[in-house]
């Protein structure tokens, strides 16, 4: 197993930018418990100008998320439909894990995407059991 897990966010909204601040401010909590440390590489966000501050890269560029190969995995957290499932489409197609917790995507497309993904992790509990310990 890695030592460490690089994260690429997509949306750093209101639960994108929480999601960004629980991983950064557990990170010692979350490598003693999980063995593994877990570093946020990258976010993608429509407007740079309005994410300043952050400690990891931020950019506007979706490609380069999914093609950077130091990515292993992808949380998508921009919801809408179609865009996040071809995101999905493009992740799992590079073997990346893809995390959502997006109901509407996966309302829609969640059987084709499970046969996409085979044996790449694809990960959707919080998406219907987010409140669950």
């Amino acid at each position: 197993m890695k030592k460490r897990l690089n994260v690429g966010l997509v949306g750093l909204g209101c639960v994108g930018s929480a999601v960004a601040k629980i991983l950064q401010e557990n990170q010692e909590i979350i490598k003693d418990r999980a063995g593994v440390e877990i570093k946020i590489k990258k976010a993608v966000v429509r407007d740079v100008k309005k994410h300043k501050g952050y400690a990891f890269e931020i950019s506007d560029d979706l490609e380069s998320l999914i093609e950077d190969k130091e990515i292993d995995i992808i949380v998508e957290l921009m919801g809408g439909v179609e865009a996040p499932y071809l995101l999905a489409k493009k992740t799992l197609a590079k073997q990346k894990a893809f995390v959502t917790a997006n109901k509407a995507m996966l309302a829609y497309h969640r059987y084709e995407l499970e046969q996409t993904a085979k044996n790449t992790p694809i990960g959707f509990e919080a998406s219907v059991c987010g409140g669950i310990p």
